[in-house]
């Protein structure tokens, strides 16, 4: 029978270093999973972090509540955003308008997805600025010369001008 090793004494700073340690949670939801995969996607989606993976991702999981008889429409209301926020997308699905807006570049395609998730999940209609636009256009100092025309003007321009932000 072998001998069983010794115990080794338990060292204080590991158990305060032990319990220190992030732990994620997150709302066993699609939009808490969403979350969850922004700041942590190369962890669940490795190389291919996309907004092709993130777009297959989330239709398996709403078919998955489906399944379930969990009635979810938050992203067929998102694909509704995104029409009504890039009226030339002609309907195309949202990884492709985000894709081609941002010239197939999957690290600025995907911050667009997650800027513009964020502002439908806060409610904002979709011709409001991004966040990078508004903050430009609060700063502006000419704002409080300009009429009520040349401020949506200078707004219309700001939104054409910034995709993402």
């Amino acid at each position: 029978m072998p001998d069983k090793p010794p115990e080794l004494p338990v060292d204080p700073r590991a158990l305060e270093a032990s319990a220190s340690v992030n732990v994620i949670t997150w709302e066993p939801t699609l939009l808490g999973f969403l979350d969850m995969l922004q700041q942590h996607g190369l962890m669940y989606l490795g190389n291919d972090y996309s907004v092709d993976s993130v777009y297959a991702l989330s239709n398996g999981w709403v078919e998955a509540d489906r399944s379930l008889g969990v009635a979810t429409d938050t992203m067929e209301r998102f694909q509704q955003w995104i029409n009504a926020r890039y009226q030339w997308s002609l309907g195309r699905p949202w990884p492709r308008v985000f894709s081609f807006e941002n010239l197939w570049a999957r690290d600025r395609a995907l911050k667009a997805f997650f800027v513009d998730l964020d502002m439908f999940r806060r409610g904002e209609p979709p011709d409001a600025l991004t966040p990078v636009a508004a903050a430009l256009f609060e700063t502006n100092p000419d704002l409080d010369l300009m009429t009520e025309e040349q401020k949506e003007a200078h707004k219309k321009d700001l939104r054409q001008i910034f995709w993402t932000g």
